[in-house]
């Protein structure tokens, strides 16, 4: 076919449209067609389930109205950022599992793909709260990326508003702490009271007094002399012992296995925690030591979500000979110290199975020692 003859039919067209007359309005029977809703509305409230629709009835619906718009993700990398945060909490890192489903666009049935984002920590996105509002389906995405960057999003706000909460109940205790001790030391004490009497003006007679004692006294030397002011000891007495003052050492300078982290704590010696998390570290030694090992490092993190508790683990020397990874691990361990001494319980406890071990393989060898 020739343009001319294309153009020849289009000029055709145009104008049958134009010279045909108008349709006549055709009345939509609505009443019908909100009762064919309400019925299958109360089918999906009494079985929980969508209606069962066949694809023709969906197609067409899909033409009057959307079955659903893609949330925006933007363009940040939401799944990166969800991957460093947990890796810099030490926590494991997400689970992302993609779901297909077949939905109705613009009048035909096309693959589109949902995400569920599960995490050890803080649950599945999106959930109810959390990217979904009640009796409401998961987005879904053309994209399959897009998805997945959706629910990774979802848990990034979820860990943010979580941190910021913590931050803000820990700031709200640090300030109360504050305004009792500023209260405190606002309330005058015995000394005080004893302190500001003796400023007071004196009256009367404490004037008489002293004028008298005053005249009474000689007339001091135009040079003064430095000595003579000077208190004299007397001889006859002892002499006064040194003034005793508690020492202050915070828990973690009475030991604790080659990691001095201040904890913030003060007590006035070593209490029998700390002597026996002493002999906890030194046994940690010695065996590790025996077994041909190197003495771990003991690192000690604040836990992120609840203020005054942490978690451990152990860090051996690399290059050497290393137990198996997360070996006495902890976490959500309320306070540093105790946290630092679950540790070294844990790799204290692998170390003598290593050791029982190596004993059992050396009696199977050679037989028990001394036969």
């Amino acid at each position: 076919m020739t343009p001319s003859t294309t153009t020849s039919s289009s000029a055709a067209a145009a104008a049958i449209t134009t010279d045909a007359p108008e349709q006549p309005g055709v009345r939509v029977p609505w009443t019908r067609l909100r009762a064919w809703i309400d019925a299958h509305e109360a089918h999906e409230k009494e079985h929980a389930a969508p209606a069962p629709l066949t694809q023709v009835q969906l197609e067409a619906l899909s033409l009057l109205v959307s079955f659903g718009e893609e949330p925006d993700v933007g363009g940040h990398r939401h799944v990166s950022e969800l991957m460093e945060t947990l890796q810099a909490r030490q926590l494991p890192l997400p689970v992302f599992e993609s779901l297909p489903v077949n939905l109705p666009v613009n009048g035909h049935i096309q693959l589109m793909w949902r995400c569920l984002c599960t995490t050890t920590a803080f649950g599945s996105f999106p959930r109810r709260g959390h990217g979904l509002d009640d009796d409401e389906q998961p987005p879904a995405f053309q994209s399959k990326k897009n998805a997945k960057q959706y629910a990774a999003k979802l848990a990034m706000q979820y860990i943010r508003r979580e941190t910021s909460s913590a931050v803000s109940v820990s700031s709200t205790h640090s300030a109360a702490a504050a305004a009792a001790a500023a209260t405190t030391t606002a309330l005058p004490t015995p000394a005080a009271s004893i302190h500001t009497s003796s400023l007071a003006p004196p009256g009367p007679t404490t004037a008489k007094r002293k004028a008298a004692a005053t005249s009474r006294s000689p007339t001091p030397s135009s040079t003064p002399n430095p000595s003579a002011h000077k208190p004299k000891r007397d001889e006859s007495l002892p002499p006064q012992p040194p003034t005793q003052h508690r020492a202050i050492v915070g828990p973690d300078n009475c030991g604790g296995g080659g990691d001095n982290d201040d904890d913030g704590d003060e007590v006035a010696a070593c209490s029998p925690f700390a002597a026996a998390s002493d002999s906890v570290f030194k046994q940690v030694a010695d065996l590790a030591a025996r077994l041909g090992l190197d003495a771990p490092a003991y690192r000690i993190e604040p836990d992120p979500h609840m203020p005054n508790f942490f978690d451990g683990r152990a860090v051996f020397r690399s290059g050497g000979r290393t137990p198996p990874g997360g070996v006495g691990a902890v976490t959500a361990v309320l306070g540093k110290k105790q946290a630092r001494v679950q540790v070294a319980e844990g790799v204290l406890e692998w170390l003598r199975g290593e050791q029982r071990a190596r004993d059992a393989m050396v009696q199977s060898l050679w037989g028990p020692a001394g036969s």
